[in-house]
């Protein structure tokens, strides 16, 4: 004789371990797409460091070189960081580093240096984003332009652009 215990419980017992069973599949499935998605924007991330490299190479044979220092460069890379973890961003902070730079190859340099770097959400704006990154702090793992494109508005953005511009920096995030 076998028992079958789920029709013998109560129908509101039935009702909520249905309710959990699909919220812990769907759980298990969004964890599953953001793995996915967060997988492919390191790639993405990992592939822009790297033609940033190949382009610094080329310059280099035309004489173009970085004004700045690997060390300074990761410096930089520190204070955007810094600038945008937690709650609330540090505009300036961001626009310094940019107008610090000098042509094409600094740029470059500091796209490679920035390479992927660790973002650290904001606990009262981001509650649930804060929760997994307390779980898993390489969650977030983004190169300069994703980080940029995330975290600033399209006028704070067109503003690097504009100081990009002025210094006759080809370039557009």
């Amino acid at each position: 004789m076998k028992k079958n215990y789920f029709e013998n419980l109560p129908s509101w017992s039935r009702g909520v371990i249905s309710i959990v069973g699909v919220g812990a599949v769907a759980f298990i499935g969004y964890q599953i797409y953001l793995s996915i998605k967060n997988a492919k924007e390191l790639e993405r991330s990992l592939k822009s460091q790297k033609l940033a490299d190949n382009e610094l190479e080329d310059l280099k044979k035309k004489n173009i070189l970085p004004t700045k220092s690997t060390t300074q460069f990761e410096v930089m890379s520190d204070k955007i960081i810094e600038a945008i973890n937690d709650c609330g961003t540090d505009e300036e902070a961001i626009y310094t580093v940019f107008n610090s730079l000098n042509n094409r190859a600094d740029l470059l340099s500091l796209i490679s240096v920035f390479g992927v770097r660790y973002y650290r959400p904001c606990a009262v704006s981001e509650p649930v984003t804060y929760l997994k990154y307390q779980f898993d702090k390489k969650s977030f793992a983004w190169g300069l332009s994703t980080l940029l494109s995330h975290d600033l508005d399209s006028s704070e953005i067109a503003k690097i652009n504009n100081i990009l511009k002025a210094k006759k920096i080809d370039f557009t995030f």
